[in-house]
């Protein structure tokens, strides 16, 4: 379905979904569909977010570079324009032998988000490590610079969307204890904010991004064909005490709560 839609996923297999973005609109230009391009991007970032200046939203590192924020250390706010992008220096010789890198900015300097790009935001704490973790979603209008590293060329518009997840001692690829922590708090934590009863503008807000409707979604339709029957029975009893694809409530755990509502939508998925 999501490929008759014309649905594209990228796995950056990094750190940094900047890179997929520029590449995914280097081929969107080469496509000639450039033009009203809208991106989705699902970031664990770093803690905390990131700003140029106290005026402006804080932004997960990543996405900040794709409208000029500067990966060289320490961190510096530069116009990078359509000059090549800062150097990387390597260990043994941090200055002499650097290798320069691509372009990371796409976007506008000026057209950095502010308040009014946030579609949601939630903040709590993760109660088996106490960790605070930050939610945010953005919605933004961005139009692109001229990016010759990517030949990407300036004044083509589109929509941003961001779904931001950051926790206290998150730190790039979960490799030691602390962050393997930290990215389990991010994930209980995106799954009871965008479950809460009583908020659903997250839920929407992602809805939205996806150009689809809250009412698409069958609760108890586990395996997604369009109706709730044994076959979504058997497989939330298969995960029956764990946190599996049984937990409908999205409260940790399969239980009698989670069955309850499964029974309660059997038949076909109005």
């Amino acid at each position: 379905d999501l490929a008759a839609e014309r649905y594209l996923r990228i796995s950056d297999g990094g750190i940094h979904d900047s890179t997929s973005v520029t590449a995914l609109l280097h081929h969107l230009h080469r496509n000639d569909e450039l033009d009203g391009f809208e991106i989705i991007l699902m970031d664990p970032s770093f803690f905390p977010l990131i700003a140029c200046d106290d005026e402006q939203l804080p932004l997960p590192r990543s996405v900040a570079f794709l409208f000029g924020y500067s990966p060289e250390t320490p961190f510096l706010c530069l116009e990078l324009g359509g000059e090549p992008g800062p150097t990387v220096c390597l260990d043994d010789d941090p200055c002499e032998n650097s290798v320069p890198t691509s372009q990371i900015q796409v976007f506008r300097t000026d057209e950095w988000p502010s308040e009014a790009d946030v579609a949601w935001r939630w903040q709590g704490i993760d109660e088996p490590t106490g960790q605070t973790v930050d939610l945010m979603i953005l919605s933004l209008d961005v139009t692109t610079i001229d990016n010759p590293d990517f030949d990407i060329p300036a004044g083509s518009t589109g929509t941003l969307h961001v779904l931001s997840g950051s926790t206290e001692y998150q730190d790039g690829i979960p490799l030691s204890a602390d962050n393997l922590d930290s990215y389990d708090a991010l994930y209980r934590s995106i799954r009871r904010a965008l479950t809460d009863e009583n908020d659903p503008r997250g839920r929407n807000a992602l809805f939205e991004a996806l150009n689809t409707s809250p009412h698409s979604f069958c609760a108890g339709d586990i395996n997604g064909d369009g109706a709730v029957n044994g076959s979504d029975l058997t497989r939330l009893l298969s995960t029956w005490n764990t946190d599996g694809e049984g937990d409908l409530n999205g409260d940790g755990f399969v239980d009698g709560t989670d069955l309850s509502l499964l029974l309660s939508a059997w038949g076909i998925c109005s």
